[in-house]
């Protein structure tokens, strides 16, 4: 019996599904009927954990490290070192030889010619001083300049000064210096002569283990300035002619 409100009773169909989509199909990880994952910041790890920030494309990286740096270092310290050593070599030298002051006995110059070993003390310069004067009194020129000290030597040769006198000789060769006194102070001698009416002062150094004549001041300037030729033409004009009348020079 079939009531009227009663629909005709369909058969049974299988109801059909859509077939599962595979991940590439939804590169955002959301399939259909999912709802969409929640974007966290940059920079920012899920639950809250800060993770380093790498830089975006074209963004400024801080350069490496430049690698000379170490051997710049390195080789700064070996020029320190080599610097520390040189300063200690020299300091060594200036201790165990240092240069000897202004009127010691140790001459770094050289005389020409080796004289016989004299004392240091008075006696030894008073004797040195009569011997130079005589050769120099007798006209041995050459042989009173090889007991000059070896600096006054190097105003003149031992050449020169002999022919300065045989252009401008002497007016009173042959008359001895009387000495009067002699005052030694270390390495240095200062001895008092007469000649004539004159009175002279004259300067000795004790180098080589022997007394030498130490040229002034005045004759070195001289010596220094002019040519012999020219002291000799000088000398001969003058009105004394003042050939070796007054100093040894």
């Amino acid at each position: 019996m079939t009531y009227p409100s009663q629909q005709p009773q369909q058969p049974y169909r299988r109801q059909q599904y859509p077939a599962a989509q595979s991940p590439q199909q939804y590169p955002s990880g959301n399939y259909p009927g999912q709802p969409a994952a929640r974007q966290q910041p940059h920079g920012r790890a899920p639950h809250g954990y800060n993770q380093p920030q790498q830089p975006y494309p074209g963004q400024y990286r801080q350069p490496p490290q430049h690698q000379g740096r170490p051997i710049l270092a390195l080789a700064s310290l070996v020029l320190g070192i080599v610097v520390l050593l040189g300063t200690a070599a020299v300091t060594t030298l200036m201790v165990l030889d240092p240069a000897a002051p202004p009127g010691s006995s140790i001459d770094v110059q050289v005389a020409a010619v080796d004289l016989p070993e004299q004392e240091q003390a008075e006696a030894g310069a008073r004797a040195a001083a009569q011997e130079a004067f005589d050769l120099y009194s007798s006209g041995s020129y050459g042989e009173f300049w090889d007991r000059w000290s070896a600096q006054s030597q190097q105003f003149v040769s031992r050449d020169d000064y002999m022919r300065l006198f045989r252009l401008c000789p002497q007016i009173a060769q042959n008359l001895r210096f009387t000495i009067t006194s002699v005052t030694v102070n270390g390495a240095t001698a200062k001895v008092q002569a007469n000649r004539l009416i004159g009175a002279f002062t004259f300067d000795f150094v004790y180098a080589g283990k022997a007394w030498r004549y130490a040229l002034p001041a005045d004759q070195q300037q001289e010596y220094r300035s002019k040519s012999v030729d020219q002291m000799a033409q000088e000398r001969l004009s003058s009105q004394l002619r003042q050939c070796g009348s007054t100093s040894q020079g």
